[in-house]
């Protein structure tokens, strides 16, 4: 019983620290509801809570909405009904996670066109607004048809900034230039797909004229072509190429923008050829370089009808004729070397994982020419010797073409090679599998391009100087075992982690029925074993090929080109860019007898910011085309 006479004691007030006024985690939340409150401006300090999916700001007395909505990147639901909106933000479009959108009973007239790109919006609600024609009828017949619209006229795109060639110093040798692109083949690029970009700028027609453009503008004397259909080198790019001068211009897209509501689809496609076209003239009417080239698609073209084979992309190599003559070249199937390499017979991981995917690496030898002649001796080398080259590995007999093709001359006779000793340029182009639940048989694949590599530059280098090239599409990021394995020459068994070759370590130089030489690390002198004593002699098998049994790679990889990547401290923006990736996968590797001076500027991270994803009018493929600046040492 309480004693009245007996004061109680005052409770004890704890204070309130201000970490419990930070904000909250996702973990916590991840929705805000601000709805009925008579907001009339939207603080700034709300497009920091990038993490909020679901966004309430309806029954309020808003009159606009700030661009800086664009930063809410993972909105699924955004609710601004019932205010006094005229107009919704341009910048709305950027919210490509957006499932739905309300925005009833204001007082929206139009609708920007970039809504169109809102590829996931599933709800749009503009029901009691004063929406003008054509947004009105379109609206009333199906929101999908408002948004087909938006979409197929919208010509309001950012202009990217002018990439440039940036050179190091000042070296003494002969200068050459490398490209690498994957040129997103037309079978791929379906609306499907790509659900973002207008029909009239996804259309293989204009995108096949801007890839054209961009080769030419680069001009680079090595370049590298991943997702390149047959169909489109034999009619298109060798035509093309071998030309001059492409008459009249190019009908691609481009330059300028419009944006009248009566544009219509066809309108725009057209306004965009005719601005396009002067500055096509402009490049075209100087294009006069000598180009050889070859390619191979995929192993499923024997496989194919005649009418269905046309469309089988593969891996295709352009070189400057001016500076190089083609020696031999090879095309390294990966799913058909585990069939035939006797190292991975009963190794049933191997196949099953890798039998189905046909993906490719070309590999070919170019040796630089003196003076402008080629070989030992100086006499001239017979170009038909490079024509229509058929590998005599291969029983296909069209998975390879080469054929002379003309750019731009860029190169004086005084800048040719003048030593005494030959120097022979590998370059190799490949295109990993694309999976990202095989990282294995990413990893498995760069490792066979890797050892032809060795092969190769094994045969030549006695002869004289090498200079090597890997290029192509990874499809890996900096951060994984291709990336370690190529760029510091050893792949370790136990955790993954790649290991610089250039350090002291032993090699066991292992050759199979075919003499050929693999580096397998030597058991011993790296204190790896190849089997688990606890398991009776069941190989060891580790997380760098994801648990599965690749033979004799569970002990590791190690090789000796000592490559380095182009664009190590240069290219860190993005390289592939779409609405569900953005990063570096494309890469150009290089090493022997030559070193980088220069490379070609990435895309601009404002332009990315300002679009859903690529392909894009001005960037025709989903990745960018890169490149590097190299000097042969003397």
């Amino acid at each position: 019983m309480d004693d009245p006479y007996t004061p109680k004691k005052r409770p004890f007030k704890q204070k309130i620290s201000p970490l419990r006024y930070k904000t909250p985690t996702t973990e916590s939340w991840d929705g805000l509801d601000i709805s009925n409150q008579g907001i009339k401006n939207i603080s700034s300090y709300l497009f920091t809570l990038t993490f909020i999916k679901h966004l309430y700001i309806n029954n309020n007395s808003l009159s606009s909405i700030p661009p800086s909505i664009s930063l809410l990147k993972n909105l699924i639901v955004l609710d601004i009904s019932r205010n006094y909106l005229r107009s919704l933000p341009n910048e709305i479009f950027l919210l490509n996670n957006l499932r739905e959108l309300h925005a009833s009973d204001n007082m929206i007239s139009s609708i920007p066109l970039q809504i169109g790109s809102l590829y996931q919006l599933q709800r749009l609600n503009l029901n009691n607004n004063p929406l003008i024609e054509p947004y009105n009828t379109l609206y009333l017949e199906s929101e999908n048809s408002l948004l087909s619209f938006c979409r197929e006229n919208n010509t309001v795109y950012p202009i990217p900034s002018p990439r440039e060639w940036i050179e190091y110093e000042s070296c003494c040798g002969l200068s050459i230039t490398v490209g690498s692109y994957n040129i997103l083949c037309p079978s791929y690029a379906t609306s499907t797909f790509y659900k973002y970009v207008p029909s009239w700028i996804l259309s293989w027609e204009n995108r096949r004229d801007s890839i054209l453009q961009q080769i030419i503008e680069y001009n680079v004397d090595i370049l590298c072509i991943q997702e390149m259909d047959a169909n489109s080198y034999n009619e298109y790019f060798n035509p093309s190429l071998c030309s001059s001068v492409v008459g009249g211009g190019v009908g691609g897209v481009g330059g300028g923008v419009s944006s009248s509501l009566e544009t219509s689809k066809e309108t725009n496609k057209e306004q965009y050829k005719e601005q396009y076209k002067e500055t096509s003239k402009e490049h075209y009417n100087h294009y006069n370089k000598t180009y050889n080239s070859l390619f191979y698609p995929k192993s499923r073209y024997r496989s194919m009808d005649n009418k269905n084979k046309g469309n089988v992309d593969g891996c295709a190599i352009f070189y400057n004729k001016n500076l190089f003559s083609c020696l031999e070249s090879k095309c390294v199937e990966f799913n058909t070397t585990v069939l035939s390499d006797k190292r991975f017979y009963e190794k049933g991981d191997i196949l099953n994982r890798n039998v189905n995917k046909d993906n490719i690496g070309v590999i070919t030898i170019l040796e630089v020419k003196r003076g402008g002649n080629a070989g030992r001796g100086g006499g001239s080398r017979d170009s038909s010797r490079d024509s229509n080259r058929i590998d005599s590995s291969s029983n296909i007999k069209d998975n390879i073409r080469d054929t002379n093709t003309n750019i731009r001359d860029t190169t004086n006779t005084k800048d040719y090679v003048k030593d005494t000793k030959d120097t022979y340029v590998v370059v190799a182009n490949v295109h990993l599998c694309w999976d990202p639940e095989y990282t294995d048989v990413k990893l498995f694949q760069s490792i066979l391009i890797i050892e032809e590599l060795e092969i190769l530059v094994q045969k030549y280098k006695n002869k004289g100087k090498v200079c090597i090239f890997l290029c192509g599409d990874f499809n890996s990021l900096k951060n994984t075992n291709v990336y370690k394995m190529i760029c510091t020459g050893r792949i370790d068994n136990s955790s993954g982690v790649g290991y610089d070759s250039r350090v002291d370590s032993k090699i066991d130089n292992r050759i199979d029925s075919n003499n050929t030489t693999y580096n397998i690390l030597n058991n011993q002198s790296n204190n790896i074993s190849n089997t688990d004593t606890n398991n009776n002699n069941q190989p060891n098998i580790t997380n760098t090929f994801n648990g599965f049994d690749y033979g004799p790679y569970n002990n590791g990889f190690t090789h000796n080109l000592l490559l380095s990547d182009t664009h190590e401290n240069t290219l860190n923006d993005a390289t592939c860019y779409t609405p569900g990736f953005k990063g570096v996968i494309d890469y150009i590797f290089y090493g022997g007898e030559v070193k980088v001076n220069g490379v070609l500027t990435g895309v601009d991270e404002e332009y990315f910011s300002k679009v859903v994803g690529l392909p894009s009018v001005h960037l025709p493929s989903d990745h960018v085309f890169i490149g590097g600046k190299y000097v042969i040492r003397e």
